[in-house]
């Protein structure tokens, strides 16, 4: 049996993959827990979008299962039909989700959870009773914009206690005001290198005539050249596209994406169709019937902690608040996983 939880009530701020983890460890706990997502739905960085009616993975693109606790939930998904081998990497499998794409681990996660979407958490508030009230607003595109006013937040709910799965960088805007009385190092504390916490990534994505495109099987290529990270055939990954079209994803690495940020969409499209004609991913003078572009602003930790997550003291709190996302668990689909296992363990029963 689970490790009972002391708190009654639980606020997860962020629906990606350690988020949804962490809350589904906590109410298996006994707690009572909200998820709060700022876009339409959960999932983070296990993104998956439609040009037309094909469909393809703009975030992450496989994954790997080294531990014995992912594995296990890899063995679930096998059984429900939700992911399958794809091509192997240094001798070990290296997984795909079906032909629904990643999204559908995370929805398959969300289902027992209770998920805010498309609610934007800007402010956390102590209150005299050791309870944090979260503050936010609610509904309408909350993803990007300018910070909301304090006239326009408004109550989200009072909580026992709260997790933070969000990219770091957007956890330390919530928590510095609460915080920064008690340690002006406090950040160092966190073990986070002034060189930056994340990488930037932009992914591209362009719906083409299956005879323009010339990948072969897996259909996957890793890291080709110092400008691209990743490029992906969705009808060679087995994802649902049209009979006669294919659609190509391309990932910049971090040094391409800032040196193109700037850049206009038409510029980058551009850009990118010369790069994938150089790696022969699709013939000269391919046309994508439709282009769809992500700019990842936090894709990846440069530098992750070696802690799974982080419990960080706060005044007046009496379990404090925690931390957890691929930052403390690593950069792949598995860190994240594992961080937010950790943090739904151990969160509301003592020190980590």
């Amino acid at each position: 049996m689970a490790n009972l939880i002391s708190l009654s009530r639980v606020a997860v701020v962020g629906a990606g993959l350690s988020g949804l983890v962490a809350a589904r460890e906590m109410q298996n706990r006994g707690a009572s827990v909200i998820l709060f997502e700022k876009a339409r739905g959960p999932g983070g960085r296990l993104a998956t979008r439609r040009l037309g009616e094909c469909v393809a993975d703009f975030g992450a693109q496989f994954f790997s299962a080294f531990s014995e606790d992912f594995q296990g939930q890899v063995r679930v998904w096998q059984t429900e039909g939700l992911v399958f081998p794809w091509f192997e990497k240094k001798g070990a499998p290296r997984f795909r989700a079906s032909e629904s794409g990643m999204n559908a681990l995370a929805k398959n996660l969300a289902q027992e959870l209770v998920v805010s979407a498309q609610t934007r958490v800007a402010q956390l508030r102590v209150l005299p009773s050791g309870q944090i009230e979260l503050l936010g607003v609610k509904g309408g595109p909350t993803s990007g914009g300018a910070v909301p006013q304090e006239s326009d937040l408004a109550s989200l709910g009072v909580f026992d206690g709260v997790v933070l799965s969000a990219p770091l960088p957007q956890c330390l805007e919530l928590l510095e005001p609460l915080v920064s009385d008690l340690s002006p190092a406090w950040k160092s504390d966190l073990v986070i290198p002034e060189s930056g916490l994340f990488d930037p990534c932009l992914a591209w994505m362009g719906l083409f005539d299956e005879s323009q495109v010339r990948m072969s099987a897996p259909g996957f290529l890793d890291q080709p050249t110092p400008d691209l990270q990743a490029v992906a055939s969705s009808r060679l990954k087995g994802l649902r596209v049209s009979p006669g079209l294919d659609v190509v994803t391309a990932h910049l690495s971090p040094s391409a994406t800032q040196a193109h940020s700037q850049k206009e969409d038409a510029a980058l499209t551009q850009v990118l169709l010369s790069l994938l004609e150089e790696q022969n991913c699709i013939v000269s003078g391919a046309v994508p019937r439709a282009v769809s572009l992500q700019r990842w602003r936090y894709s990846q930790p440069s530098a992750p902690s070696g802690a799974r997550w982080r419990k960080v003291e706060v005044r007046g709190t009496p379990d404090g608040i925690a931390l957890c996302g691929d930052y403390w668990g690593g950069p792949r689909v598995e860190g994240a996983f594992l961080s937010g296992l950790a943090a739904g363990r151990s969160y509301g029963q003592g020190r980590n």
